[in-house]
């Protein structure tokens, strides 16, 4: 009996092991938020409850909230990019929505801007 009794123990505690989280929580933004500095740029995060920082490196900065609804999240991406000069406004707008077009899926994402 004393066997069996080990035996349920330890499956229980490899159920438990098993089902434990394998990433740390994501941090959480701040409320007042502060302004997050790059190397080239710097953004100050919206001043809303529930932003968590979900990547960052020297170049890229990402944050992601939850939606009301489950299927909906928010997300804030600046990505540091060397770029060549343009001589228009509209040349710059057409290269950056060509850009969000090949990296989404755009009937299924709105962008804003």
């Amino acid at each position: 009996m004393k066997q069996l009794q080990k035996i349920v123990v330890l499956c229980a505690a490899l159920v438990l092991a098993a089902c434990a989280a394998t990433r740390p929580p994501l941090p959480e933004v701040k409320i007042p938020p502060e302004r997050i500095s790059q190397n080239g740029y710097s953004l100050m995060p919206l001043n809303e409850k529930g932003w968590m920082v979900v990547g960052r490196n020297a170049y890229e900065f990402s944050l992601a909230k939850q939606g009301e609804n489950p299927d909906e999240t928010f997300a804030i991406q600046a990505i540091l990019s060397k770029i060549g000069t343009f001589n228009t406004t509209e040349g710059f707008v057409r290269l950056i929505k060509e850009g969000q077009a090949k990296d989404t899926n755009p009937p299924r994402f709105k962008t804003g801007g």
